[in-house]
């Protein structure tokens, strides 16, 4: 009697099986082109799929920001359109709107009827949506159009030369020909507690914000940082020049009830794994051209040691307004600077 209920059993499996159908494949472009899909742009949804017994319903595309893994998905739409490729296989597909820049996780679910019931099977890609014009996104071919200043001792004098490198580390996953700015944290270069009592930075400097449409009326900055290192603090600074005596000035984070200049950690503490932060911040900042904007990466010089090897990254800067709502990171609040 065991034995043919096991029969009867892996019967089911097989025949179930048999009804499935199979999603070979699926992309997600621009609905305009075939190259990934940018900030609010319309995206095109398509998919291969082996129909067999079971037949198979619409596919539904359903979408969730990379971070958390763990989050909903919200149904996107649908792939309405079907074209016959021959050999019980047909590419479905179908237009839906645009997303915030950042990483997604997309979920295709097909329905099927096995034993007169009706099912479902999914399948499951990853995917980015590129930054709209205005960001620096360091994508490549072409200019990373941020260069670095010297690393600085806490009074402000210089103590050494840091390198500016790309790296294929992308916001908030990896890319193909998507990557980030960077630098490391090496020996000699930076100070430790003899040379330095309290802390050490470092300039990310934009190239000139004139040239770029999206930040003449900006009153803020979105960027995204990760490190593994500990004790890593970074602060916006936009240089802006005054209409009326055409001098530049300087305008950071500052808590206007303290007097005290705001950071963001994203090093404290120290991470086991890279994870992106995502920092926002946005005030009313006067009129006048906005020149250029600043991320100053601050380290704890009583850290430096630890943290020789480690790499600060740097992706995403973008003008507020828009303010990209953050998709796939960890948005991080200001401190007052731990130092004082």
């Amino acid at each position: 009697m065991a034995r043919y209920q096991w029969i009867v059993a892996g019967s089911i499996i097989l025949l179930t099986t048999a009804c499935t159908p199979v999603i070979e494949t699926i992309q997600v472009t621009d609905a305009d082109s075939d190259g990934l899909p940018r900030h609010n742009e319309d995206i095109l949804v398509s998919s291969e799929i082996t129909v067999k017994s079971g037949g198979a319903g619409t596919p539904v595309a359903s979408v969730r920001p990379a971070y958390p893994p763990t989050g909903p998905y919200q149904q996107m739409g649908t792939l309405p359109n079907k074209v016959s490729l021959g050999d019980n296989r047909y590419r479905y597909s179908g237009e839906t709107s645009g997303l915030n820049y950042g990483g997604y996780d997309l979920r295709l679910t097909v329905d099927y009827t096995a034993w007169l019931t009706r099912q479902s099977v999914s399948a499951f890609k990853p995917f980015l949506v590129e930054a709209p014009s205005a960001c620096f996104a360091f994508d490549v071919p072409g200019p990373l159009d941020f260069s670095l200043g010297p690393v600085k001792k806490s009074n402000g004098d210089a103590f050494g030369t840091a390198n500016l490198a790309w790296r294929p580390q992308n916001w908030p996953i990896d890319g193909e020909r998507h990557g980030s700015v960077s630098f490391q944290v090496l020996r000699n270069q930076f100070p430790g507690p003899d040379q330095e009592a309290h802390y050490w930075f470092v300039d990310f400097i934009s190239a000139a914000l004139t040239d770029r449409p999206g930040w003449a009326a900006s009153d803020g900055v979105t960027f995204r940082a990760a490190t593994r290192a500990s004790g890593i603090y970074v602060q916006p600074i936009f240089l802006i020049r005054d209409p009326e005596d055409g001098e530049l000035h300087y305008w950071a984070p500052r808590d206007e009830a303290t007097g005290k200049y705001q950071l963001y950690p994203i090093g404290e503490p120290a991470e086991s794994q890279l994870q992106w932060k995502v920092i926002r911040w946005s005030s009313a900042l006067p009129a006048g051209t906005r020149e250029a904007v600043y991320i100053r990466v601050y380290g704890d010089a009583q850290l430096t040691t630890l943290n020789t090897d480690e790499t600060i990254y740097l992706d995403g800067v973008c003008p507020r307004p828009p303010g990209i709502d953050p998709a796939g990171g960890v948005v991080v609040e200001s401190v007052d600077n731990p130092w004082l």
